[in-house]
């Protein structure tokens, strides 16, 4: 009879410790899962910048390269009449000489100034995260094809 009594008393305590150990558990499971969840959040907003950023990076990439290839183009024209026809003198340039020496000279500035474009803003504070630099990689790009379109 004791020992039926002894394991009652026995139950009893073993389910009091149970149920405070269960609800210990519980709310260290519901801290986990919460901080689950805002980790989430933060990764989506992460991945979600760091598409904004590849995008915008591509579409700026491609504007520098065409703005290069042309400079090239002009840069070349330049360069056979000094290297190959020895023209070193302004007045002996042709008139396509003399345009494409301007217009190589005009996309030396664009490009410098496309160069000069910051991609990110930076962030106010640590906590914060960086933002793409829509409007000046916008800007930069319409400039750069305003700037094509009258060579």
């Amino acid at each position: 009879m004791l020992t039926a009594a002894t394991l009652g008393v026995g139950l009893l305590v073993g389910g009091v410790i149970f149920n405070v150990t269960g609800c210990k558990l519980s709310d260290k499971a519901d801290e986990a899962w919460a901080q689950m969840e805002k980790a989430e959040k933060t990764i989506h907003a992460i991945c979600s910048y760091l598409k904004q950023l590849k995008s915008a990076a591509e579409e700026y990439t491609r504007s520098l390269v065409t703005v290069r290839d042309k400079y090239e183009e002009f840069f070349g024209y330049i360069s056979y009449g000094v290297d190959n026809l020895h023209k070193t003198d302004w007045n002996d340039f042709t008139d396509e000489e003399k345009i494409a020496t301007q217009n190589a000279v005009l996309l030396v500035g664009l490009l410098y100034k496309m160069c000069q474009v910051s991609l990110v803003n930076k962030a106010a504070n640590d906590q914060d995260m960086n933002t793409v630099n829509t409007n000046a990689i916008t800007d930069s790009i319409r400039n750069a094809n305003s700037v094509l379109s009258h060579l």
